[in-house]
């Protein structure tokens, strides 16, 4: 990853720069979800998704996610944190600047009901709406639906 930002920095074409950083930010994604997949078999058997009274909002960069590849992954202890809210009767709910994409992702991973993602602008609901309900939507006009 190192290597691709030493390069996409010194890229003379802005049109050139633009194909490297769309490869470099694919591939990253690629990691970050492949690295979801295996820290989802690592955590065992999780709860169901649900929504609880009692909500626990939690931010992934820096906090549950560390980046010690270069790119964002759970920990285990992260894991264990995710666990002991769950059966403390906690819903946890992403709160990001990430994309929507991303809190789908992550929530159907490690079993969560959703998040605010891109910095509270749209709404995931994992457990009232199905992934391709979410395909270009999430905006606030179309959070009350969700809700509901």
């Amino acid at each position: 990853m190192s290597g691709a930002t030493y390069f996409l920095a010194r890229e003379a074409s802005r049109e050139r720069q633009e194909q490297r950083n769309l490869k470099y930010l694919s591939a990253r994604s690629f990691l970050i979800r492949q690295m979801l997949e295996y820290s989802r078999g690592l955590a065992g058997e999780l709860r169901a998704a649900s929504w609880q009274e009692r909500l626990f909002f939690l931010d992934l960069d820096g906090v549950l996610d560390r980046e010690f590849l270069r790119f964002p992954q759970t920990t285990p202890s992260g894991l264990e944190a995710l666990d002991l809210l769950k059966s403390s009767g906690f819903s946890v709910v992403l709160n990001t600047g990430r994309s929507v994409e991303d809190v789908w992702h992550y929530s159907r991973a490690y079993n969560l009901p959703g998040g605010a993602a891109e910095f509270g602008s749209a709404f995931v609901d994992t457990v009232r709406v199905s992934r391709h309900h979410y395909a270009g939507i999430g905006r606030p006009k179309n959070c009350g639906n969700a809700l509901k």
